[in-house]
């Protein structure tokens, strides 16, 4: 058994990078934990992006976080003498793709705009437990790169630079070896 969430972000309250929505989770079971995988589309073309922009060493995709899902995400970083290794618990569920295409107008941005397009088989389901309250957090993150443009050391929370979006969570029943 699954289940389809769709998400319109004009629904949502705050900046498109951090925002919140008031979602009635009964089509969940108490106590169940389902696979959860998503697609995501921005709504319209940009030219840049401020914090990042594709094909450079600043990242090029957008992390997506969901912080009031309980799940049992973890990701590997680094600790404070640059060894990686460490696993910290993370509310990151994928990682959002970003599209380049020619707009045929080499005089902006030499003639590429981008969105970005996620389909539901890019990055893994992810193991997730009903929502405990109705208000329900997106996040949206970026990646950015030392002053040498080497290694990527942080994420930036995103705001007004991000584009408007929809986003469809599919929620799949485990069975967990039952």
């Amino acid at each position: 058994m699954s289940f389809n969430l769709v998400i319109d972000s004009l629904n949502g309250s705050g900046d498109n990078g951090n925002l919140t929505f008031g979602i009635d989770w009964s089509f969940l079971a108490d106590g169940e934990e389902y696979d959860m995988t998503f697609s995501y589309r921005s709504t319209s073309p940009v030219t840049n992006l401020a914090v990042e922009e594709p094909g450079t060493y600043d990242g090029g995709e957008l992390y997506l976080s969901m912080p009031d899902l309980p799940n049992n995400n973890y990701e590997v970083v680094k600790d404070d003498n640059n060894n990686y290794g460490r696993a910290s618990s993370s509310n990151i569920v994928g990682i959002l793709s970003p599209f380049v295409y020619d707009n045929g107008d080499v005089a902006t941005n030499d003639g590429s705009v981008f969105i970005f397009s996620t389909p539901h088989t890019f990055n893994p389901p992810v193991r997730v437990r009903k929502p405990l309250n109705n208000r329900f957090r997106i996040q949206l993150y970026a990646k950015v790169a030392a002053q040498n443009m080497d290694t990527a050391t942080s994420r930036i929370l995103m705001d007004t630079e991000t584009q408007d979006y929809v986003l469809i969570l599919n929620f799949k029943k485990c069975s967990c070896g039952k």
